[in-house]
């Protein structure tokens, strides 16, 4: 329980962090951390009921921050989440590299989410709707976050284990016996 409560402080943190980015950056330059500490929790939580609270209650504080319908981040990020735990069954994202790609996938693929959703439930006509401009404003954002995605994965981990312990890891057993001296 530990755990959850501070890699969700970690997510409201990386928000807020988001935020004061989004004021001195472009908007197609500012990374997405919400997204990416949602895409750690589901790489490395073997636990999925609190991966889905986590992933679902980060993505209700992305929609209060934002001007976005309610619910849609939120939806977005339970199903990135459910996405990269997927994945994680499927493949070995613990790589950096490969980390970063599917990353970078994952941002495209919520941009498009994002896009639709938001199309669904404007009034707006999209008339002036391209996928080329869309394309070039999502593809420096999903390098942004491809770069970052390995550190924000890192610190997720880092946070597990200074709360949890590093017993908690999954893959670790440790040895109690000592060899008699």
């Amino acid at each position: 329980m530990k755990r959850v409560i501070a890699v969700f402080v970690l997510g409201l943190l990386a928000l807020g962090v988001q935020g004061g980015l989004a004021m001195v950056l472009p908007r197609s330059l500012c990374p997405d951390l919400g997204l990416l500490v949602v895409l750690a929790i589901g790489l490395h939580w073997l636990e999925v009921t609190p991966g889905m609270f986590v992933a679902t209650a980060l993505g209700f504080a992305a929609d209060l921050l934002s001007s976005a319908i309610l619910g849609v981040h939120a939806l977005l990020r339970l199903l990135s989440f459910s996405l990269t735990a997927l994945a994680r069954s499927q493949m070995d994202l613990r790589g950096g590299a490969t980390f970063a790609l599917f990353a970078a996938g994952m941002t495209i693929l919520n941009a498009i989410g994002l896009m639709i959703l938001l199309g669904f439930f404007s009034s707006a006509s999209s008339a002036g709707f391209s996928i080329w401009s869309a394309l070039t404003d999502v593809l420096p954002h999903a390098l942004v976050n491809a770069v970052l995605a390995p550190l924000v994965s890192a610190l997720v981990v880092w946070v597990g284990e200074r709360v949890d312990g590093e017993a908690s890891r999954p893959g670790i057993e440790l040895d109690e016996r000592r060899p008699a001296s």
